[in-house]
């Protein structure tokens, strides 16, 4: 068996959210214990989760893992889920493995007045007020930027890569 080198902090100090402080290594031998202290807040309640890696030194696939399923435990648990801190080597395998964008950005739960509410569909919109316009492509560098349309304007049309501008930007 081999022995855990990550040692976590819990802190419910603050009733909705938990606050787990990682310190040490996140490796397989750790993944259990993170994925325990997870489940305990989340059975305990906690409407938020956030996870504070900034003193943990070395994390492996297996950590990175584990951070993802503890993120898909939350979301499905109803509760808010949020990864910070992450430096060094730790975030540069989270950014290389394509991780840390997925569980560094807010995962806010629904307000339970919303929650309990049935889900709102999208309205369909008719063709007939859809927009003709091509979607504007976002100037290269050393290109102007263009000037926001006001209310009741048409939007204004950037020629693409490789095509010369035009006089005006509508008849």
């Amino acid at each position: 068996m081999t022995t855990s080198i990550l040692d976590i902090a819990v802190d419910v100090d603050f009733p909705p959210a938990c606050y787990l402080s990682l310190r040490g290594e996140l490796d397989l031998s750790g993944t259990a214990e993170l994925a325990a202290a997870i489940d305990e807040a989340l059975t305990a309640g906690a409407e938020h989760v956030l996870i504070d890696l900034y003193q943990l030194t070395f994390i492996d696939m297996t950590g990175g893992g584990t951070l993802v399923r503890c993120r898909a435990a939350s979301t499905a648990a109803g509760s808010g889920f949020l990864v910070t801190g992450a430096r060094g080597f730790v975030r540069r395998v989270l950014d290389i493995s394509g991780i840390w964008p997925l569980i560094s950005r807010p995962n806010l739960p629904a307000p339970a007045a919303v929650a309990a509410r049935t889900p709102v569909l999208p309205v369909p919109v008719p063709a007939s007020t859809w927009s003709r316009t091509p979607a504007p492509v976002f100037p290269r560098p050393g290109q102007p930027a263009p000037a926001f349309p006001r209310p009741g304007q048409p939007a204004p049309v950037l020629p693409r890569p490789g095509q010369p501008a035009a006089a005006s930007s509508r008849p």
